[in-house]
């Protein structure tokens, strides 16, 4: 069973709570920790895009 997609769905929510409680800098930290967890580098994720969630944290939910 492939659960990567569920995490990575958390992982997104965690970093639109961290913007909506205008904390930036513990998304950005977020961000990356959750690309080396999924691409073992700090790669792109293609399914996550980070900058739709920038605009709008609340589009996670």
């Amino acid at each position: 069973m492939n659960v990567q997609p569920f995490t990575k769905c958390i992982h997104a929510k965690t970093i639109a709570l961290h913007l909506l409680m205008n904390n930036e800098e513990a998304a950005e930290a977020h961000e990356r920790e959750m690309r080396v967890l999924f691409t073992g580098e700090l790669g792109v994720l293609s399914d996550i895009d980070m900058r739709v969630l920038a605009l709008n944290p609340l589009s996670a939910f």
